[in-house]
């Protein structure tokens, strides 16, 4: 069998006005029965109209490139497949949008020739003139109409993804707007794992997208440079067999050596018996990451009794809780009844439990069995600066049947972690979502530049496309129980996943 993989573009940079020179990078097929590659282009989603057969470029560093010119005034729709020697043909790969160029302004028109100034004519003898007759006060020329927001820059705070049906994915900004980040097929089945970090080290946030299951493990790292997208890139996590039982993925990423870049975690599906997949940073090739407790790039993540016996998804999160400038690892399992998550030490600790976690198996139940059902599925955490004193707090939301609400765990210099502790519990979503579905997704980012982070909480498909936004625990405090500060609501068929981060 011929096998699918990954693709992303980028720009070579060409100046001309007609052809712009892109390199196609992708993954060399998995299958040893594979002799070349087709690159399949279309104007329209899903269908190539041109196609053409590429043969076997060499791969280099893991990955293939090839060279395309196209034409930079039409939008096109880029996939690849593979075939061996008999002609059988992989399905395309994932398919992303080659977005045409802006159009240039257009040349200012040039001053008409000035009208040539006649003789004078000598004046007759003077009249006297009257006295002059005052001019009116001037009228007050009107406001600029400010010129539109181009829809292609991210110019603001971002409250997190839209998810269209057709794999677009756009970013939501406080202001109310949207502006279009990258097409991913993918993304089209509406499961997108958001992860925000820093991956290339030049100050911008970049994103790491997981996606559902059926996705052969891929992910999409999409790298922003002053508000737009610079380059796509591409992983793949998870064994063989999985990325063929199951193939879902949920990214996290941050600093977990100290090294001052970022490297990526990847969580998996049931199957995968609660491993996670952990790749150093973008300078070593994202190589498996090398750590006492890491084998070959896994590790094994400690969990409550009841994942050990019928499987969850493990959702990783990274933040510092504790100030020493290396990511803690915190870990949610997404099943039925689950209301535990693990809290772990960063990677120079070698992913121990956090000292901080008094039960000494890094394993803290944040809800008991009467204050949060979760009868849906799991713990959902998210980590961030709330209250601004450069240690995270964590928040975990629940599955479906859990309320709306969100429980959060102070920083680890505020006491220890321990079980059934008290921890502050606020609700979210409106009244009647709460009581009919209840599902939550955390996500802390600074959105208004204060230095302290604010709270934008996704919900499951029955909250009317919404995402909530609370300000920071310095200024809501008890607030938050009222409602936050509003809500910004999406049209319907829209997915809209929580990830925020201030304006770049």
């Amino acid at each position: 069998m011929v096998c699918v993989f990954a693709v992303v573009f980028a720009f070579a940079g060409s100046a001309s006005a007609v052809l712009r020179e892109h390199r196609v990078h992708f993954a060399p097929s998995p299958s040893e029965t594979a002799t070349g590659y087709t690159l399949h282009l279309g104007v329209s989603p899903g269908i190539y109209g041109y196609s053409v057969d590429i043969g076997a470029p060499p791969v280099t560093s893991g990955e293939i490139v090839y060279a395309v010119d196209l034409e930079d005034t039409l939008d096109f729709y880029v996939a690849i497949s593979a075939y061996d020697a008999s002609g059988l043909r992989s399905t395309p790969s994932n398919e992303l949008l080659v977005a045409a160029a802006p159009p240039p302004p257009p040349p200012p028109a040039p001053d008409p020739d000035p009208t040539p100034v006649p003789d004078p004519t000598p004046d007759p003898d003077p009249t006297p003139a009257p006295d002059p007759t005052p001019d009116p006060d001037p009228t007050p020329a009107p406001d600029p109409t400010p010129a539109p927001d181009p829809t292609s820059r991210i110019d603001g705070s971002q409250l997190g993804l839209s998810v269209a049906t057709d794999g677009r994915l756009h970013v939501l900004l406080t202001s109310g707007r949207s502006a279009l980040l990258t097409v991913d097929s993918l993304a089209a089945a509406g499961d997108v794992r958001v992860a925000r970090c820093d991956l290339d080290d030049d100050g911008d946030s970049d994103l790491v997208l997981g996606f559902g299951p059926g996705s052969g493990g891929q992910l999409s790292l999409v790298h922003l440079e002053d508000g737009v997208v610079a380059s796509l890139d591409a992983l793949v996590a998870g064994s063989e067999a999985y990325r063929a039982e199951d193939g879902q993925t949920h990214p996290a990423c941050g600093d977990v050596d100290g090294d001052g870049r970022a490297e990526i975690l990847v969580g998996f599906g049931p199957s995968a018996s609660a491993t996670l997949q952990a790749f150093d940073d973008r300078a070593t090739g994202y190589a498996a990451l090398r750590a006492r407790g890491v084998v070959d790039g896994f590790l094994l993540v400690p969990r409550p009794t009841k994942v050990k016996r019928y499987g969850a998804a493990t959702i990783p999160a990274l933040g510092d809780i504790d100030g020493d400038r290396r990511d803690e690892l915190v870990v949610g399992f997404d099943r039925a009844g689950i209301r535990e998550i693990s809290i772990l030490d960063d990677a120079r600790a070698g992913f121990a439990s956090h000292p901080n976690v008094t039960n000494g198996d890094a394993v803290v139940q944040v809800a008991r069995r009467g204050q949060i059902d979760s009868g849906g599925g799991g713990t959902f955490p998210a980590l961030g600066d709330w209250d601004g004193d450069g240690r995270d707090e964590i928040a975990v939301g629940f599955g479906p049947r859990s309320g709306g609400w969100i429980v959060f765990l102070e920083d680890a210099l505020a006491g220890p972690y321990e079980r059934n502790a008290g921890f502050l519990r606020a609700p979210s979503g409106r009244a009647d979502y709460r009581a009919r579905d209840g599902e939550t997704r955390p996500s802390f980012g600074d959105l208004d530049g204060d230095g302290r982070a604010e709270l934008v909480v996704g919900f499951g498909p029955g909250a009317d496309h919404e995402l909530e936004v609370f300000d920071d625990f310095v200024t809501a405090g008890d607030a938050i129980r009222e409602g936050g500060i509003g809500f910004a609501t999406g049209a319907p068929g829209e997915v809209r996943v929580p990830s925020a981060e201030a304006a770049p």
